[in-house]
């Protein structure tokens, strides 16, 4: 997209904003993911001082490796992994979400029009260790990585979460265009 999406407004409020309040009203922990230590000011200006931070152990990587920091330093059973650029998001969906997993399935993973949403799905803490070794050996795609999980990860079909959700859930923002586009935003 060529611009930095957590900064990115709807209503008024960024994308990072939102989010963050979005996560905020589930009542679970939140942490937020920075891929630079010298983003946590700037954040936490904007954020609040009750926002807590995670440095990304892998800058540059990408997600699957930041994820796995993350997921390291996980003290509850599941870890959200939330991007901001799903404008539509509710704090409903993701508690809905959170019940939706299994003692059975290390990842539960919405899908949308048929994709996997990696970067809005919940990953259990055991999988520390198997992303790790992921990143490790070059691996840099969650496709990839979550294939290897096979059965442990469930892909949550649109019938079942649009039941309690809203289809528009997992709008997801990508292109220029895409900010053109009317959000249900909360």
């Amino acid at each position: 997209m060529g611009v930095d999406k957590r900064f990115l407004e709807v209503e008024g409020r960024p994308l990072i904003v939102r989010s963050y309040q979005i996560a905020r009203q589930t009542g679970f922990a939140v942490r937020v993911l920075l891929s630079e230590a010298d983003e946590e000011d700037r954040l936490a200006e904007i954020l609040g001082p009750e926002a807590e931070f995670c440095i990304d152990e892998h800058p540059g990587q990408g997600p699957l490796a930041a994820l796995t920091g993350a997921l390291m330093g996980l003290e509850s059973e599941y870890g959200l992994l939330m991007a901001v650029d799903y404008p539509n998001l509710s704090s409903r969906f993701l508690i809905r979400l959170a019940a939706a997993a299994d003692e059975g399935h290390q990842a539960v993973l919405p899908l949308s029009e048929g994709i996997p949403q990696y970067a809005c799905a919940l990953y259990h803490r055991s999988l520390a260790k198997s992303a790790r070794q992921a990143v490790e050996s070059g691996v840099r795609s969650f496709k990839r990585w979550v294939a290897v999980l096979g059965e442990s990860a469930h892909a949550l079909p649109p019938k079942s979460w649009q039941e309690w959700a809203g289809p528009d859930q997992l709008v997801n923002w990508n292109r220029p265009s895409d900010l053109a586009r009317p959000t249900t935003a909360q």
